[in-house]
């Protein structure tokens, strides 16, 4: 009689709890939404498949429409992983109890350095070569709070383009949204990084050309809940460290445009913290 009764306080307990239910069954893997929703699953489930197998739980990939809802489910430290970018870490979650793992590499990163840089493009056919070349017109950007959008703001405000009144900032949702703003003719210009890049191209089979550079930062990280046990949170990184030896790993890698993770941790993302008060205080 008291074991049928337990059984039923526990039951009533999951239905009437279902963030502790989800939590006893899987991990939730939460990704930013750096491309519209609907393409985060499919490009990021080869990954959580691959850290089921090695955790013996079940991931499970979330995301967010807009990245202010990301943040403040971050900030309501709702994913057990979660793929950040490096603002987001410094301003949000590591105030929330997440430890930075390993950051992506670009396939492009020979050296393997793990620096993400936003990146000014135009359509191949643009008459611009460089910023110089932008004197009026709309430069699109992802929402006001992404880490390239930020890094295109400080590159903007370092050429003196931010006084040029025939210049403005359109702030899209995404990154493809970004890019998309050049195909409709509404932009001149959008800032990105290049992994987005490569799923446009993709994708559209438009070319885009890079004009300008902004500064690097440490890219992304994937970060873990301190709630995740230090053996299954070292479990993750070994995995994220060996994707390329792993079919699965290689095609999550190959979709995303990465060549795969190094080691971060929280000091790398000082001179992130050192830009922000830079941006911070020229708000004021």
């Amino acid at each position: 009689m008291k074991f049928i009764l337990s059984t039923c306080l526990l039951f009533i307990f999951l239905c009437v709890n279902p963030l502790y239910a989800e939590h006893a069954e899987e991990y939730q893997f939460g990704v930013f939404p750096y491309l519209p929703p609907q393409r985060i699953d499919p490009m990021w489930s080869p990954l959580a498949k691959y850290l089921t197998e090695a955790v013996n739980r079940g991931v499970e990939v979330r995301t967010r429409a807009e990245y202010s809802q990301y943040r403040q489910a971050i900030s309501q430290e709702i994913f057990d992983i979660a793929y950040i970018q490096p603002f987001a870490y410094i301003e949000t979650a590591y105030f929330h109890n997440y430890i930075p793992l390993a950051r992506w590499v670009s396939k492009y990163d020979i050296h393997r350095k793990g620096r993400l840089a936003g990146v000014f493009v135009v359509l191949d056919d643009s008459p611009i070569t460089s910023l110089d070349d932008i004197n009026e017109g709309v430069i699109a950007m992802p929402p006001e709070r992404a880490a390239v959008s930020q890094l295109g703001v400080l590159s903007m405000i370092e050429k003196g383009m931010d006084s040029n009144k025939r210049i403005s900032i359109s702030n899209q949702r995404n990154h493809i949204s970004c890019l998309q703003q050049l195909v409709i003719k509404r932009a001149v210009a959008c800032v990105t990084a290049t992994p987005p890049i490569i799923q446009f191209e993709k994708k559209t089979g438009n070319k885009v050309r890079v004009i300008a550079t902004t500064r690097k930062i440490p890219s992304s990280p994937v970060a873990v809940h301190k709630r995740i046990p230090k053996k299954e949170r070292e479990i993750i990184l070994k995995k994220l460290l060996e994707l390329e030896k792993s079919e699965i790993g290689r095609e999550f890698l190959s979709n995303a445009g990465l060549s795969g993770f190094v080691v971060t941790t929280d000091a790398d993302y000082d001179e992130v913290r050192k830009i922000s008060k830079t941006l911070n205080n020229k708000k004021k």
